[in-house]
């Protein structure tokens, strides 16, 4: 859903940008009337990631009002990279937890780096085929990286469940990555 809220939020901004300069109050808000309190009300936390944790909650609540105060494209564009950013953060600090876990398995430390390096890969494949229709445009790189923070907050919320394998039932048997210690 953020990737369709931003592709729309771009979108505005492009047929704003294209209108007579003349017809418009220099203080109005660049989207038709009613248009930014419709988005504004969305809860698009909710919508976006519903299993981030609070803090990411309230990044994206931050983050909605860089989309907000954002004037040009590039600007969308740095809200989108901000967007990122925390959430890559999360996965690379879970990623050396699952491999701090395993300094005593070689094997299945090698089977964790393979796999993160093919899921990267898949990341960036993914992101390329689902924002194929905005590429070469001004908002390629911003629809792109939205589509990579949310698939990077899935593999933060898989990694959590590596991390919490065999918490629940006291046995981690069954797990990849060992328990804490």
């Amino acid at each position: 859903m953020q990737i369709k809220h931003a592709t729309a939020l771009g979108a505005l901004l492009l047929l704003s940008a294209c209108s007579d300069p003349a017809d418009k109050d220099p203080g109005a808000s660049p989207f038709p009337a009613g248009m930014q309190s419709a988005a504004a009300s969305d809860n698009d936390t909710a919508e976006v990631a519903p299993d981030r944790p609070a803090s990411a909650a309230q990044s994206a609540s931050d983050d909605d009002d860089c989309y907000s105060k954002a004037q040009s494209q590039a600007e969308l564009t740095e809200c989108s990279e901000d967007d990122l950013k925390p959430v890559d953060d999360e996965l690379n600090k879970r990623y050396r937890e699952m491999e701090a876990r395993l300094k005593d398995d070689d094997d299945t430390k090698k089977l964790l780096i393979d796999a993160q390096r093919k899921w990267v890969a898949f990341r960036d494949a993914e992101c390329n085929l689902s924002t194929v229709r905005s590429s070469g445009g001004s908002i390629h790189p911003m629809n792109f990286n939205n589509c990579a923070t949310d698939l990077t907050q899935r593999r933060v919320n898989d990694f959590q469940g590596y991390l919490n394998c065999g918490k629940e039932d006291g046995g981690d048997d069954e797990c990849a990555i060992p328990g804490a210690n």
